[in-house]
């Protein structure tokens, strides 16, 4: 149960900052919001199988694109860099464990392994949004 609150605070905290980002970003979170809802509908109704095409939804979001990467790239160090890319691997990692979890049919597996995950959107909202955000405005100015 503490993990879906914590899922659903992470959520919400995130809906609010997407009103500056630019279209992809906010298509993509979009994205990862409806996959995630559709994981927790789905976790609810103990529906294994629907958490499972959930996850594969979040993961199929896809890597940015190069010149939104790029604009990104600019505005971290190689240490930031390196930690962001870290934590986008991290958090597909974590879809891929919530989606074995509910292979096995465990509840408290899957909801075990949701906490990691969302623990992996915690710390990249925490850490990099706010820079990301800002270098893809710029970069969608520029254009």
């Amino acid at each position: 149960m503490k993990a879906l609150v914590l899922g659903l605070l992470a959520l919400l905290l995130a809906l609010p900052a997407l009103a500056g980002a630019p279209e992809l970003m906010k298509e993509r979170m979009k994205g990862f919001e409806a996959a995630y809802l559709e994981f927790q509908t789905s976790l609810m109704r103990h529906d294994f199988t629907g958490m499972q095409g959930a996850m594969a939804k979040l993961n199929n979001q896809g890597t940015l694109p190069g010149p939104v990467r790029a604009a990104i790239r600019a505005s971290f160090d190689d240490r930031d860099f390196g930690n962001y890319l870290r934590l986008d691997e991290y958090t597909r990692l974590m879809a891929d464990e919530v989606t074995q979890a509910a292979q096995t049919r465990d509840a408290q597996k899957v909801l075990i392994a949701q906490g990691r995950l969302v623990m992996g959107c915690v710390q990249c909202h925490d850490g990099f949004k706010a820079r990301a955000t800002q270098a893809m405005e710029r970069a969608a100015q520029a254009e």
